[in-house]
């Protein structure tokens, strides 16, 4: 293609010239083939609302007219319902969902990133949201404990979880281990075929 280019552009003796003016976007959309191809032909030459009208309330076909579907469109896109949520309730929506957990997840293999996600939504709450104090004293206590925790895990190679109880205990156990199996059972009432009163 671009050698068919070169060649055109060696016969017509050399490259063509530079614009002199700018081209309006009328001067090859109308007619051309984006007109062809894109523009909704009016067959019928009637209104688009008087067609809208029809097609709703006297052509009775169960929801296969394309006027059905531009307007759950229009419905979707003035409510909102399928807009993200705005940044104020980032904390509230995206680090609660489930997109948001294992992402974090996957971007700290092997760490625990709670306090991380604590501080985010107090940062979120503080400059997006406009709170002079983010965290409830249950949030300052949960953070501090996640950041004990995280020193902990730090500290110990090998302990993932510190505050599980089996941390806390030196177990050990017997060279002879006994388990107490529970009795064999013993026949029992057929009350299916026991005879009656």
């Amino acid at each position: 293609m671009w050698l068919s280019r070169i060649a055109r552009a060696a016969a017509s003796g050399g490259l063509p010239a530079p614009l002199s003016r700018c081209i309006p976007v009328s001067e090859f959309y109308i007619g051309g083939a984006l007109d062809k191809y894109i523009s909704i032909p009016n067959l019928t030459r009637q209104p688009l609302l008087k067609r809208w009208w029809q097609h709703f309330f006297i052509v009775e076909t169960d929801k296969t007219i394309w006027t059905n579907a531009v307007t759950i469109g229009l419905i979707l896109f003035f409510s909102g319902w399928l807009s993200t949520p705005p940044m104020e309730k980032l904390d509230m929506v995206y680090l609660n969902g489930e997109k948001s957990r294992i992402l974090n997840a996957w971007h700290n293999e092997g760490k625990r990133p709670a306090l991380a996600m604590a501080l985010q939504g107090g940062w979120i709450r503080y400059f997006l949201r406009g709170l002079d104090h983010p965290f409830s004293l249950n949030e300052k206590k949960d953070a501090l404990f996640k950041m004990r925790e995280n020193y902990l895990i730090a500290k110990h190679p090998g302990v993932q979880y510190p505050f599980v109880f089996r941390h806390f205990n030196k177990v050990q156990t017997p060279d002879v281990l006994e388990v107490h199996v529970y009795p064999t059972p013993q026949a029992h009432t057929d009350w299916k075929n026991a005879p009656h009163h």
